[in-house]
């Protein structure tokens, strides 16, 4: 608590992950909270379990890895960060297409 204000009360949303590495655990997965109705809505819309897909990294640059689009194959180059540093060639990893952009999640 900061100033009265609660964990996860900051700002239109707050993210938390639950990564294996991360303090707070429960081996994969995150939550979004937030008081707006529209964001809730929104998150609704784009976060269901169905659209979390599994996609295949095919190769990695010290600055980008590059997966094979889940449903049509196709190379996609994803920049590297540190969260995606340890990833190895012929590693799946779980994505969603938002707007027909693939986020790693």
């Amino acid at each position: 608590e900061i100033e009265n204000k609660k964990v996860g009360s900051f700002g239109d949303a707050s993210i938390f992950s639950f990564c294996q590495n991360k303090i707070i655990t429960c081996g994969e997965g995150g939550a979004v909270t937030t008081n707006s109705e529209e964001i809730y809505e929104k998150l609704k819309l784009i976060a269901g379990k169905d659209d979390i897909k599994l996609a295949m990294v095919a190769a990695k640059t010290p600055h980008l890895i590059q997966i094979l689009h889940p449903d049509t194959y196709q190379p996609v180059d994803i920049e590297l960060n540190d969260e995606l540093s340890n990833l190895h060639i012929g590693e799946e990893l779980k994505v969603i297409e938002i707007d027909n952009i693939l986020y790693v999640i």
